[in-house]
């Protein structure tokens, strides 16, 4: 089975929530700004698909941004062992997640986000620049060989069931548990 269809099954119930709430807004607004956004959606999805859109989709989605020349500056040795191993800039393009934990994703065909702890690391000498390497390095593996190509698309998917979750987890309040009342009294569920 192909691993997109794997990511989708696990991500199913977000994706069928989200197509319906998008559903029945273009079913209730007017018919020519129903079918405009309608139209807009399809293009935006199929460039996700394809990938044309692929570094302002994982700005938005994973709030990444370009590497700074600076930030360039204090990876260049993490770079240069990219380089070698064919698995950097120019081939991935990397890109920054400000983050305190250590670590590298990768996202659609090509882009690899790194954290700003990992920056950090790196500077202060607690992670080895071979280290940082190996981290970037397995994610541009995945991003290369096609396993994190739907990601992206499926983020785009999937983006009302994620604003649902953030409202009703903004509105039951973070890290508390929200107490619905359910057949033998209350069921806790936590977002």
């Amino acid at each position: 089975m192909p691993v997109w269809v794997i990511k989708a099954l696990a991500v199913g119930p977000g994706m069928v929530v989200s197509v319906v709430v998008m559903a029945l807004t273009l079913v209730a607004a007017p018919t020519p700004a129903a079918a405009g956004v309608a139209l807009a959606l399809a293009g935006v999805l199929a460039a996700a698909g394809l990938g044309a859109t692929e570094g302002p989709a994982a700005s938005v989605l994973l709030g990444a941004r370009r590497l700074r020349p600076s930030e360039r500056d204090k990876l260049a040795a993490v770079l240069t062992q990219l380089c070698t191993a064919q698995l950097g800039p120019p081939l991935v393009e990397v890109g920054v997640k400000r983050s305190r934990a250590i670590g590298a994703i990768g996202a659609g065909r090509r882009t690899v986000v790194v954290s700003t702890g990992l920056i950090e690391a790196v500077v202060l000498g607690d992670l080895p620049a071979r280290q940082a390497a190996a981290a970037v390095a397995h994610s541009a593996i995945l991003a290369r060989e096609g396993l994190t190509r739907a990601d992206l698309l499926f983020g785009c998917v999937c983006a009302p069931w994620r604003v649902m979750r953030a409202t009703a987890g903004g509105i039951c309040g973070r890290g508390a548990s929200c107490r619905w009342p359910g057949p033998r009294g209350s069921c806790e569920s936590s977002w």
